[in-house]
Order: C-alpha cells, then sequence, then structure tokens
C-alpha cells in the first residue's frame, strides 16, 4: 500500500494534506457541557491521519503539530496548552507505526487477535467488577482494593476499553462485509485502520480530558461526566476518519497506477 516516491514529493503532498485540514478544521463545531468545550467536531482529521499513513510516523506527528498550532492561532478557543499539542504529534506518528506493524500481520491473524483481546479486556473487567461488587473480604477484591481510587480503571474501565474495541469492529464487519466480494482491498484496509486510528484516539482522547482538568476545565464536572461522551463522539469520529481513510487509499492508488 506504500508507494517509492521522492522525499520532495512527499513534502509536497504532506503540506497539500495540511493545508486543506487546517482550511476544515477552521470551521469545527463546538458543544459545550458545564460551560466548558467538551465536544469539538472537525473534518480535517483523515487529512493529517493520511500524511503519517503514507509517509511515516514523523510526516503524521509533524502534519498533526503544524494544523493545531495553525488552527489555534487562527481561531483560538481559550489559551494555548503545549501538552495538547504533544499529543497531536504522538496520535498522528503512533497511528502510522502501528498501522504498519498491523500491516504486516495475515489478515485472518489479526482479526482473530483483535476480538480476542478486546473480549478478554470486557470479560475480565466484568469479573473484575463483580468481585469488588460481591466478594469485597476475598483475596482479589483486596488486592484491587489495593490501587485506591484508581480501582474502577481495570474493572468498569478495562470493561469499557473493551467495548470500544469492538463496538466498532463489529459494526463494521456488519455494515462492510457485503463488499468484501466486491471490494475486498477497501474491507480489509478499513479493518486494519479500525485499532491503528482507534486505539491512539481513544487512549489520548482521555489524556487530553486529563491534562484540560489540571488546567481547570472541566473541573465543574465529573471526569466520567465529561469523559463518556468525548468517547462516544470519539467513536463516531473514529469510524468516520477510518472510512475516508480507507476512500483515500484507493483514490491515492488509481491516482499513483494511473500516473505510473
Amino acid at each position: 500500500m506504500r508507494e517509492e516516491v521522492s522525499y520532495t514529493k512527499k513534502i509536497t503532498i504532506s503540506a497539500m494534506l495540511v493545508a486543506v485540514a487546517i482550511v476544515i478544521n477552521s470551521f469545527r463545531v463546538t458543544v459545550p457541557i458545564g460551560g466548558a468545550p467538551v465536544l469539538t467536531v472537525s473534518f480535517g482529521g483523515p487529512l493529517i491521519k493520511f500524511a503519517g499513513l503514507l509517509f511515516g510516523p514523523m510526516f503524521g506527528g509533524a502534519a498533526g503539530v503544524v494544523v493545531d498550532l495553525v488552527v489555534h492561532f487562527i481561531n483560538p478557543m481559550g489559551a494555548y496548552i503545549w501538552e495538547l499539542t504533544v499529543v497531536e504529534f504522538i496520535k498522528g506518528a503512533s497511528i502510522a507505526i502501528l498501522f504498519q506493524v498491523i500491516q504486516k500481520v495475515r489478515f485472518k491473524v489479526f482479526s482473530i487477535c483483535y476480538i480476542c483481546v478486546c473480549t478478554a479486556a470486557v470479560l475480565f473487567g466484568l469479573v473484575n467488577a463483580i468481585v469488588m461488587n460481591t466478594l469485597p473480604e476475598s483475596a482479589y477484591c483486596l488486592m484491587l482494593m489495593s490501587i485506591g481510587r484508581r480501582a474502577d480503571y481495570v474493572s468498569y474501565g478495562l470493561a469499557a476499553a473493551g467495548l470500544l474495541g469492538l463496538t466498532p469492529y463489529l459494526l463494521a464487519w456488519i455494515w462492510l462485509r457485503k463488499r468484501e466480494a466486491r471490494d475486498d482491498g477497501f474491507f480489509k484496509t478499513f479493518m486494519r485502520l479500525l485499532p491503528a486510528v482507534g486505539i491512539p484516539c481513544f487512549i489520548l482522547t482521555t489524556v487530553n480530558t486529563f491534562v484540560l482538568r489540571r488546567y481547570g476545565i472541566f473541573t465543574s464536572v465529573p471526569f466520567v461526566a465529561i469523559w463518556i461522551p468525548r468517547m462516544v463522539e470519539e467513536l463516531i469520529m473514529v469510524l468516520l476518519n477510518v472510512y475516508m481513510l480507507a476512500a483515500l487509499f484507493k483514490i491515492y492508488s488509481i491516482a499513483f497506477k494511473r500516473r505510473g
């Protein structure tokens, strides 16, 4: 899927993707909750991620940084927070790295491993939650409770993480499975992109929430009341982003072949 292109061409294509992403992200929509801008919806994300998927993690990270900085200073939404720019770099780079790794795995093996890991997370989280609520005096429960306030992370949080992984995968399987006979490449690209995009986005959205609370944003409401709507929004955006990225891969492949 990755084509051999010159460094100049990589810079040129990445710059074009970044420019279009900046224009699109300038028209982002913000939904406030508790007086704070909790949900920010924009559609330039696929173009930022596409640079890294095509040319590697440094291009993906750099694209994320440039778009974040330019959009912030063109249309600021509060004070500049440098940690969020670092998160954008990590997101762009990690998506590219994860996709490179996933591409090397046979599709059937990848699918089985993905479903097994997500299912194990759900079951393990549910077991921990049941033990904590029904066997408070057991040694295992006492071990879990020794974590303190973060004990919920290895119970409800772990189950939620597994569900977040399974939900888009199953939706995609139902939605796109009928396309497999006539467009097998699109289906497999979509499925491989799901964890490559979803895992960093879900993790870093959670990190973003902690960072924003550290700066006094979102502190008027409980963490869960902010985290849940942000994760739901992220789930929807991941599905849209992955579909658009799979389409961009197909368009790029066709354009490159025609030029060749």
